[in-house]
């Protein structure tokens, strides 16, 4: 038997490959809040309001001193006065007691200010006066000074929650102290949680196990995972590969009415892998295949259920599992966190530099264990490597706080390189982060990365210039692209630099534009140069996603072309939403779609280019004589 006849007989899959992107997309259009319930204050932790709270009162609703001290009339300055009472918390003492030139009030933090006072002095000030009852005051107040105004924590009709919070200790507090006992939330989801396989044993199990079997950990794992969600769990066990053993076991998770059900195992291409055949029984896949690594076979389905208004959300885990947790984190965390009624519930996103070389993978973007850390002297977050990534070693997944997202590509990742990561840990127990998180974490999350349809090894010959074409219609091959080609001759006209130029073409898809755009950037090119979707029209996105992988934004660009089109003698240049941006040391251009508004654009804005990728650390880029290139003079 030949090779060749082998191949032919290798069982292929009947699940299309789709991008993660793509997945999370199709995954949250099914997924919807749950209905509202009240909880008591005492079982809020991790809910998400279903409506705003609103301060019934001010706080505090009288003038209030801000530490220990004397209550005193700024005017008198500093010197000796005579104490007249005292003004304590909770209103003991101080009882009409008023403070008129030449006296002063004993206070405590948080006591009523008395009346004719409009000033504390803290008591490290002070000292004790000549006699009894006296007390010298080293420094004049000024009036106010360590007062707390009347509603300057939180005023009457302030909204102090907004429905879609999560709730966490401070919330609690904050609810605590405008009185609510109980609010309105959105119902914890029910997640059913069961791991399938002949080889599978409970962690009760005693050593030494029974050669080929190994102990459960997925279940264990996704269980915790999901209560660290806030999320109420059905532990199912562990099920037989077992076609009639399954389908019990469905049916139980629907009795129980389960929200969701996530499995582990059963999903791939072996004759003992049921779990889909079960799911396309009982109700409909929508994917069955992930282009990711680790977690190829991650499956997704929706089954109705009788008197339930929405169906229960089935995912199948790949049984490895580091495969299992990362593919909980990337799809069934997001839908969690949205039945929960957070409006925004994708993963947030940090840009991090490598601390070591990464090889790549040509075949599939993968999804990258690491320990993020705060490097003092570079100023930002690093990863650290958990060491080796096989998808069955969840030691990799040990002290991991973020998935770095490689690209599908050939070659390496040198180390210093700034990529994207997901954040999939809490921060606060990374070595040394803690006092830095506020200057990490950027202002918005990122789009997941696809394949480029490039090679990236880290180095490149010649300067690289990207070119995206942005458009439904010459995606789908019904008309020819012309913009994108015209784009790379009028920049050979221009650019007496030798560049390589990649193009590539997307629908107009705001998360698709955005990882085309983070692609280019991860690959080193110095520009790059979209065109289309830059209108008013609904599928014109192209700035959209621009904002949300781009770090600044330079509206000089914009204004330029709009005018220039305008002097042209075209009335809706005003209506274009043109602009550039740069992301990291990328430069990036929103161009028209339409050709001769292309060549008019660049015509405004080409003498400015090339020293702005200077000034963004990129290559120097010579113009040629077709364009006089603008640089300070020594430049």
């Amino acid at each position: 038997v030949t090779s060749r006849t082998m191949a032919a007989a290798a069982p292929a899959s009947p699940w299309p490959m789709i991008s993660i992107a793509e997945a999370n997309r199709i995954s949250l259009h099914y997924t919807g809040p749950l209905k509202l319930e009240q909880r008591k204050i005492t079982d809020l932790l991790n809910c998400v309001l279903a409506e705003d709270v609103i301060a019934p009162e001010d706080v505090p609703s009288i003038p209030t001193s801000i530490m220990d001290g004397y209550a005193v009339l700024s005017s008198d300055g500093a010197g000796e006065f005579e104490v007249v009472g005292s003004s304590r918390a909770g209103g003991a003492g101080g009882a009409g007691t008023a403070v008129s030139p030449g006296t002063v009030c004993y206070i405590t933090t948080g006591a009523p200010l008395p009346a004719g006072a409009d000033a504390v002095v803290m008591v490290e000030e002070t000292m004790p006066g000549a006699s009894a009852g006296r007390v010298k005051i080293s420094k004049a107040a000024k009036p106010r000074q360590n007062v707390r105004e009347v509603g300057s924590d939180m005023a009457a009709g302030e909204r102090v929650l907004a429905a879609g919070e999560r709730v966490g200790a401070a919330e609690i507090g904050l609810l605590a102290t405008v009185g609510v006992a109980a609010a309105n939330v959105f119902s914890r989801p029910k997640v059913a949680i069961m791991s399938t396989g002949d080889e599978l044993a409970d962690v009760t199990a005693p050593s030494p196990l029974t050669p080929g079997v190994i102990r459960d950990s997925n279940r264990n794992m996704l269980i915790a995972a999901c209560q660290n969600l806030g999320a109420e769990v059905i532990d199912m066990g562990i099920v037989n590969d077992n076609s009639a053993a399954l389908e019990e076991a469905l049916d139980k998770v629907i009795a129980g009415g389960a929200d969701m059900l996530i499995t582990s195992g059963g999903v791939s291409m072996g004759d003992r892998d049921l779990v889909k055949p079960l799911l396309e029984k009982r109700g409909k896949i929508h994917f069955g295949r992930v282009l990711m690594k680790p977690g190829k076979p991650l499956t997704f389905a929706t089954i109705d259920v009788k008197d339930k208004a929405s169906p229960l959300l089935v995912f199948g885990l790949p049984g490895n599992p580091v495969s299992a947790l990362v593919t909980f984190h990337l799809v069934v965390e997001p839908c969690l966190r949205k039945m929960m009624g957070i409006e925004d519930p994708a993963l947030r996103r940090v840009r991090v530099k490598t601390t070591q070389t990464i090889t790549l993978d040509p075949q599939r973007p993968e999804y990258y264990r690491v320990s993020l850390q705060w490097d003092d002297g570079q100023g930002c977050l690093v990863a650290i490597s958990t060491g080796g990534q096989r998808s069955s070693r969840l030691l990799s997944m040990r002290s991991a706080n973020a998935l770095l997202e490689l690209p599908q590509a050939s070659g390496e990742l040198p180390a210093g390189s700034v990529v994207s990561a997901l954040l999939i840990g809490d921060l606060s127990f990374a070595d040394r982060l803690a006092s830095k998180l506020t200057i990490a974490v950027p202002p918005r999350p990122r789009p997941p990365l696809l394949a480029p349809p490039f090679t990236y090894t880290g180095k490149a010959s010649k300067p690289m210039i990207g070119v995206l074409t942005v458009s439904d219609r010459a995606s789908r091959g019904e008309y020819e692209d012309i913009s994108g080609p015209l784009i790379v001759e009028v920049m050979k006209e221009y650019l007496a630099t030798d560049c390589e130029f990649i193009c590539r073409m997307v629908p107009d898809e705001v998360d698709l534009i955005a990882n085309a755009l983070q692609e280019f950037a991860l690959a080193g090119c110095a520009l790059v140069c979209s065109t289309g979707g830059t209108g008013p029209a609904l599928r014109d996105v192209t700035p959209e996603a621009m904002m949300k992988v781009c770090d600044k934004v330079y509206d000089g660009f914009g204004e330029l072309m709009r005018r220039r089109s305008l002097e042209e003698g075209v009335p809706t240049a005003i209506l274009s939403r043109q602009l550039a941006a740069s992301l990291g040391n990328t430069l990036i251009l929103n161009l028209p779609g339409k050709p001769n508004a292309i060549r008019t654009c660049l015509d405004a804005v080409f003498p400015a280019i090339p020293y702005c990728i200077d000034l963004l650390g990129g290559p120097y880029l010579q113009g040629s004589d077709r364009v006089k290139v603008f640089r300070p003079q020594g430049k």
